[in-house]
């Protein structure tokens, strides 16, 4: 009763790491490494913010860890984590030598403990990790649930807000193009009617010509 009221409140800490990791638009997982009763560390995802597609909070809570305890070799520790570790986090933990494994929300598109891996239990490997899922999972899962909502509603929000825009910009461009078919059409009525008046001159020229002729040569011929 003792070890399941311990790894609830751990796992409760691991959950506000999490919300942290939300309000800066990071994936919110959240990770404690425990020894004796005592957190050694506390961190949550920030592989946006750091630019540093390592930046898990796995990876952060091992790194605080090892640097409190002076070792890489965190024997006797416990991390709990909001979901399930991928294959990088879990094959840190087994390098780790860490002692237990306690995590929330399973993680059937990557996890590597239960869900498409079994790293921390493979007898293969020359480190085994106890490991205990589901504590809390409903609130994990909420918290990553939730986050995801609200990302897609902004997304779709951000969507709607540039539909306007983007029709505006076409209803610019077919005025723009109405405008010059109207400036073509109004060039070529402007040519042709030139080329009329010009045709017509041309023929007054001819034939006031035929007339001064013909009077010429009546002229010529009464003389």
């Amino acid at each position: 009763m003792r070890r399941t009221e311990d790894d609830q409140r751990f796992m409760n800490m691991a959950i506000a790491q999490a919300a942290m990791a939300a309000a800066l638009d990071e994936v919110p997982v959240g990770a404690i490494v425990v020894k004796d009763g005592e957190v050694l560390a506390s961190a949550h995802n920030l592989r946006q913010t750091n630019a540093d597609p390592t930046a898990h909070a796995e990876i952060l809570a091992i790194r605080q860890a090892a640097e409190k305890l002076g070792t890489w070799y965190l024997v006797g520790c416990t991390l709990y984590v909001t979901l399930e570790p991928c294959p990088m986090c879990a094959g840190a933990l087994v390098n780790a030598r860490i002692d237990r494994l306690v995590y929330g929300a399973t993680d059937p598109k990557a996890g590597a403990v239960r869900s498409l891996y079994a790293i921390c239990e493979d007898s293969r490997l020359n480190h085994r990790i106890e490991v205990t899922p589901g504590v809390l999972a409903g609130p994990c899962s909420r918290i990553l649930s939730d986050f995801f909502s609200r990302l897609r509603s902004k997304s779709n929000n951000e969507h709607e807000n540039r539909q306007p825009t983007h029709d505006a910009h076409e209803n610019n461009e077919i005025q723009q193009t109405n405008e010059t078919r109207q400036t073509d059409e109004t060039r070529q009525t402007n040519e042709t009617r030139q080329t009329d008046e010009t045709r017509q001159t041309d023929e007054t020229k001819q034939t006031d010509g035929a007339e001064q002729k013909n009077e010429t040569e009546q002229k010529t011929a009464e003389s």
